[in-house]
């Protein structure tokens, strides 16, 4: 057994050959490490917020749902559907809901800002910059309300070619539920991941 191993050895390393020189991978520079180690930080942060911001739509979400659905769903929006004379601001006031986005919005996106500077190591930054870039920032926000406004026109007037009184009204609840579940579902995510990166990358370099 010995003489085989032995033989075997041989074979594998025979005398004379060249010995294959070990490679051992070098370490990564100080400063790449560095840079690694916060953009992997500054993602996770990004990451937070984002959440943060999302549950914050979703709270005036679900409220502007609840208020929509029940004026959509009272005798007065049945019988102006079924006149014809429905439209989108007898069940949806966008002003309000504006102001509602902003007042719980707006506190999420001003500590979003003094956290990327904070986590930068850089100046706490004016009251200004942070009123500026929460404005700009909201403004994207408030395309939320624009959407569930064009919903709202689209839900009318498509249960409008609907025959039948009751069967329009049910087509027109069901494009309104449709649209607010694609808004909770998808688009006030993407939306808040946009907008906390954006703000996280304006004031952290």
């Amino acid at each position: 057994m010995a003489g085989a191993i032995a033989a075997a050895m041989q074979q594998a390393n025979p005398a004379g050959a060249a010995e294959v020189p070990m490679v051992t991978a070098e370490p990564a520079p100080v400063g790449q490490v560095a840079v690694e180690a916060k953009v992997a930080e500054d993602a996770r942060a990004i990451e937070r917020w984002a959440e943060i911001l999302g549950r914050s739509l979703e709270r005036v979400i679900e409220r502007q749902q609840r208020v929509v659905m029940e004026k959509s769903s009272g005798i007065k929006s049945k019988k102006a559907l079924a006149s014809g004379t429905l439209d989108t601001g007898s069940v949806f006031n966008k002003d309000v809901w504006q102001k509602q986005l902003d007042d719980d919005v707006r506190p999420v996106l001003s500590a979003i800002a003094q956290d990327a500077a904070e986590t930068a190591g850089l100046p706490k930054p004016s009251k200004k910059d942070i009123v500026s870039a929460a404005e700009a920032s909201m403004t994207q926000l408030q395309g939320l309300n624009d959407q569930v406004e064009r919903d709202i026109s689209t839900a009318i007037q498509s249960a409008l070619s609907v025959p039948g009184d009751d069967a329009r009204f049910s087509s027109f609840k069901e494009t309104l539920i449709e649209g607010y579940a694609q808004l909770e579902a998808k688009d006030r995510y993407v939306l808040a991941q946009h907008v906390a990166s954006s703000l996280w990358e304006q004031f952290s370099n």
